[in-house]
């Protein structure tokens, strides 16, 4: 058994030092079994519940790191901390109020052994990803149709850390720092990054219990004045978290034409979706819901002129039809 670190555990927590320390203690025998696993815990200058927070810096254990800022750095400042503060060859990343299935573990140290030049695997979870099963895809268009903006939770994703280093940590926070969909999905702007860059596997095998979500524990997404966009659930907000995706896709210095495209059906795709929940969260009635759709179809045309691809406007009735058909 290689004393080599495979699998780093990252675990970004806020005023939930309760849940992260039941995390870290449950994943106490994992380390004592296995010499390729290592604990990385970021505590993102939490004010409240911060007892646990103690307890874990009272743990004595050389593979259990742990970070506490002093000023909270906001969610994405907390992602790119702790995937930063990893020494394994892979980081899996999960939120500290679920749980790891320990007996899980084992099989995805050798997925990632295996797996050298997979940029991110996905794994299976309880809840969120249960139908996740088996499957390998190659990096670029066949990635995004797979994988790109289909990866809302992180709990539960691996990335390897030879392809997301620190530098493209650091470039992608220097880009995008001040962009909506960064800071409410930090890890799917990674995931825009890994699909161009890297194979993508996902794994049937459940790795992730997710817990109850303590909503009342909330980071901010938007840290200079509060705002309705903070709440995920509305039509300005999925709209606005499109507009972001569409500056990622534009600004992503990585992605080919045709590659940036895809991303673009995809996350006019996932908008699309996303009203539908909401529609039914506000129960919206008919006529103004078809108001809203008209809105995100003008909003969509806009999104299109702003990436001015060759590819796309080569093509442009194409394209157009394919947005009136997905807002029907």
């Amino acid at each position: 058994m290689s004393n080599k670190i495979v699998l780093s555990i990252c675990i970004p927590s806020f005023n939930r030092g309760h849940r992260a320390f039941e995390l870290v203690e449950s994943i106490l025998p994992l380390l004592e079994q296995y010499k390729e696993i290592e604990v990385v815990v970021s505590d993102n200058g939490s004010e409240k519940n911060t007892d646990g927070y103690k307890k874990i810096e009272e743990i004595c254990h050389d593979r259990i790191k742990y970070n506490r800022f002093e000023e909270n750095q906001y969610f994405w400042g907390n992602i790119n901390q702790v995937l930063k503060m990893a020494s394994g060859e892979f980081a899996l990343l999960i939120s500290d109020e679920d749980k790891i299935v320990n007996e899980a573990v084992p099989s995805y140290i050798e997925l990632c052994r295996n797996n050298n030049n997979v940029s991110v695997i996905r794994s299976n979870t309880e809840r969120t990803y249960w139908r996740i099963q088996d499957g390998y895809v190659k990096k670029g268009i066949e990635a995004i149709k797979k994988f790109y903006m289909l990866n809302n939770y992180i709990s539960g994703v691996i990335y390897n850390r030879r392809i997301v280093t620190d530098d493209v940590l650091e470039r992608l926070y220097d880009v995008f720092n001040n962009n909506i969909a960064y800071r409410f999905y930090p890890h799917e702007v990674i995931d825009a990054y890994c699909v161009v860059n890297g194979d993508v596997i996902s794994c049937g095998t459940r790795l992730i219990e997710e817990g109850e979500e303590e909503k009342e524990q909330d980071e901010g997404a938007l840290p200079q004045k509060k705002s309705d966009l903070r709440d995920y659930n509305t039509y300005a907000s999925r709209l606005q978290q499109q507009h972001g995706f569409v500056q990622v896709i534009k600004d992503l210095w990585c992605a080919g034409e045709g590659e940036k495209a895809q991303m673009f059906l995809r996350a006019i795709t996932k908008t699309r979706f996303l009203y539908d929940i909401t529609r039914d969260i506000l129960n919206t009635n008919d006529e103004d819901f078809k108001n809203e759709l008209s809105m995100l179809k003008e909003a969509s045309m806009d999104d299109l002129k702003y990436l001015n691809l060759a590819v796309i406007n080569n093509n442009i009735d194409m394209w157009i039809e394919f947005i009136d058909e997905t807002m029907k």
